[in-house]
This record gives structure tokens, C-alpha cells and sequence, in this order.
């Protein structure tokens, strides 16, 4: 760690400018259409995509997203996603430093998604 701030009140009071983690719920997710206006991706682990993941994402693990920013569209809106919301909002926070605007947190991730029972994919076939 080179640093941190431990009064992030103080800090904005200061003068510096504070950026904020858009956040959309399952609910406004299932109205997006995937890969027509929307790239999805999901920022978890090879092997957790390939286990389950949702359908119409592509795979950029969140400590790779600096060595990509070519795959992502500066076009569609981009919709992040991990297990529960942590690594893609330090993903997201990485694309804004490098200029993408339109970037938003799937909140709750995957597992917010699976309580809806909604559809998974799964790439890969698991023994039982």
C-alpha cells in the first residue's frame, strides 16, 4: 500500500473531486439487452466463469482489466460484475481512471442474480 485516506470528508472539503461507483439492481438489469447496447462482463476468476456465469458475459478477471482496455467498448454501456460487487467496483474504478464513462456495478453480482433464479451458463462439465 503507497497510501490511503482515512477521512475521505476532509479530503473532498479539501477540494478534490470524488468519484462514485454507479450501482444497478437485478431488477434494471433484466431490462438490458445484452451485447445489442450492452457489454457484459463478468471480472471473476477462469475457473468461477467457467463453473457458472451469466449469459451474454464475457470473462476479464478484474486483475487483468488494465492489461485490456482494448476489449472493452467505449460505445455501449459496460455492466460489471463478480460474486458479490468488490472486484468489480475496483474493476470499474480502474476503467473511469483510464476515461471509460459509461460503467456500471451489477450490485450483489452473481450471487443477487442466482437468487432470482434467473438462467446461468456453464462452460465446462463438473464430475459429481
Amino acid at each position: 500500500i503507497s497510501g490511503y485516506f482515512s477521512d475521505l470528508e476532509l479530503y473532498s472539503a479539501s477540494g478534490h473531486s470524488l468519484e462514485t461507483v454507479e450501482q444497478i439492481n437485478i431488477t434494471e438489469f433484466t431490462k438490458l439487452e445484452i451485447d445489442k447496447n450492452v457489454q457484459l462482463v463478468d471480472v471473476r476468476g477462469f475457473t468461477e466463469y467457467n463453473l457458472e456465469h451469466i449469459p451474454g458475459a464475457e470473462n476479464i478477471h478484474a486483475g487483468y482489466i488494465s492489461e485490456n482496455l482494448l476489449n472493452f467498448s467505449r460505445d455501449k454501456q459496460i455492466v460489471l460484475y463478480c460474486a458479490g460487487g468488490d472486484r468489480s467496483s475496483i474493476a470499474l474504478s480502474i476503467l473511469k481512471s483510464n476515461g471509460y464513462k459509461n460503467v456500471v456495478n451489477l450490485s450483489g453480482g452473481i450471487n443477487a442474480y442466482k437468487l432470482e433464479k434467473l438462467p446461468l451458463e456453464v462452460d465446462i462439465e463438473v464430475e459429481a
